[in-house]
């Protein structure tokens, strides 16, 4: 599957009280000289029926009032981590980065996930002749913490969030912010004022990241390091759930600038990839 991308406006008009519905707008088609008859979007949510709940946006896409609005003969939805997983399959060598060296088995399945606004899972498994895509929602599955720490972890996010914690709310942009205010709250180290002014000002992850990555705030710089470490163990399991014989993909905008967090320090392994959990060639 190939994704086409053109130059169409995006609206959003209001559908009710709680719910939107994501309107794409052909005005611009003076700009385009080959309007599509076909197009597929991938939308952050499970998609059933050609129509999507987005997970963390109060929309609903539907594809049937995609095709009315757009003049688009055939629309079809697919989850965000569907192309995501079709896309692990385009990308040259250049693109890859080894986080944790393992075996590969030819025609294996393949584990995919990310985390950004959320946490995308999926995997693809060999049909003979090409790789298809099972679409998962694993991201929402119970945290499951591996230490004292992250017991802790677990107790506090219970009650800022009020019950059930799921692995995404840990293994996202949000979820980075919550590990920096867990430290604070256990008194892990003083909070730097300029850290509290920029998040004031500025997107929380953002700037535990770039104070992290930085070196510039020891508690930022351990929060990543939690976060990889959690990173790394749904990986793990992820990994072992499906059998990945073959390479396990990690999407990671910042997958440069983390990648010796996730790997290897000092010549041991880190509460990274692959560190808490046996991969295939280790059993």
């Amino acid at each position: 599957m190939r994704l086409w991308i053109s130059p169409v406006r995006v609206s959003v008009k209001k559908r009710s009280g709680i719910h939107w519905r994501c309107v794409y707008s052909a005005r611009r088609r003076s700009f385009i000289t080959r309007w599509p008859t076909r197009a597929c979007f991938a939308v952050a949510g499970p998609v059933v029926n050609d129509q999507c709940k987005a997970t963390n946006l109060p929309w609903v896409i539907d594809a049937r009032a995609l095709e009315a609005a757009a003049g688009i003969a055939r629309v079809r939805l697919v989850n965000d981590f569907h192309a995501q997983a079709l896309a692990v399959l385009e990308l040259p060598p250049s693109d890859l980065r080894t986080i944790h060296a393992g075996a590969s088995v030819g025609g294996g399945p393949v584990a995919i996930l990310g985390a950004g606004t959320g946490l995308g899972e999926a995997f693809l498994v060999n049909a003979g002749d090409r790789y298809e895509v099972v679409p998962s929602e694993g991201g929402h599955v119970d945290f499951a913490p591996t230490s004292e720490r992250q017991i802790d972890l677990l107790r506090y996010l219970r009650a800022t969030l009020g019950g059930r914690v799921s692995y995404e709310r840990v293994l996202s942009g949000s979820g980075l912010a919550r590990l920096y205010e867990f430290l604070k709250s256990r008194g892990f180290a003083r909070e730097l004022p300029e850290v509290r002014a920029a998040m004031e000002r500025e997107d929380p992850a953002a700037v535990v990241s770039r104070f992290g990555l930085g070196g510039q705030d020891p508690m930022c710089a351990f929060a990543l390091d939690l976060f990889c470490e959690i990173y790394g163990q749904e990986a793990g399991n992820l990994a072992l759930k499906v059998l990945a014989l073959k390479p396990l993909a990690v999407e990671l905008v910042q997958l440069v600038q983390l990648q010796p967090r996730l790997g290897l320090k000092g010549g041991k392994r880190s509460n990274g990839l692959g560190s808490k959990r046996p991969t295939i060639d280790e059993e």
